[in-house]
């Protein structure tokens, strides 16, 4: 993993993976919701990091929108991507932006 940075407005320190998407699977739980969970091989340790995206009514569906065609997208076309993402002890990760590498 790459840098970090500590993002004020939140309170979370971000993390970041530049690496090939390795899966992808979206799902939902119940009306009005909706997860992606996907897999990032990092290319400099090698190990994979799980990150997850949630859309509820009231969390930034316009992100999750984005962010699942986005990674969808990297893993058919098998190309690299960054992402930043912020993890609590014990939970998923959870993104915060993805980018081309």
């Amino acid at each position: 993993m790459a840098k970090t940075q500590t993002l004020k407005k939140i309170g979370v320190i971000e993390q970041f993976v530049t690496g090939k998407v390795t899966s992808v699977n979206i799902k939902g739980y119940g009306m009005n919701s909706a997860q992606l969970l996907f897999t990032i091989l990092d290319r400099k340790s090698g190990n994979s990091v799980a990150i997850m995206a949630t859309s509820y009514p009231d969390y930034e569906p316009q992100l999750f929108a984005s962010v699942s065609g986005f990674v969808t997208a990297a893993y058919f076309a098998s190309i690299e991507i960054t992402a930043g993402y912020y993890q609590n002890p014990k939970e998923t990760a959870r993104v915060i932006e993805v980018y081309t590498a």
